[in-house]
């Protein structure tokens, strides 16, 4: 199979210790996703280990959702 890039997304994450910073996922034709971390970072992986760091992202903002609510009192 060739390598063909099928789509690219890019987007700005304020972030705590670095400031602003572009973060790019790339999707290619050979089934992985490239995430660029501005240029200090980059991960390749396969569509399994796309969703385990959906799951790892999507479980730390659901504890900290619940946490924010629990504070806030609501």
């Amino acid at each position: 199979m060739t390598y063909k890039t099928l789509f690219t997304t890019t987007d700005t994450l304020n972030t705590e210790n670095h400031g602003a910073l572009q973060v790019e996922v790339e999707a290619d034709s050979l089934g992985m996703a490239t995430i660029r971390f501005g240029n200090s970072f980059t991960l390749r992986i396969n569509e399994f280990n796309i969703d385990e760091l959906r799951s790892i992202l999507y479980d730390v903002s659901r504890r900290a959702a619940i946490q924010r609510t629990a504070e806030e009192g609501v």
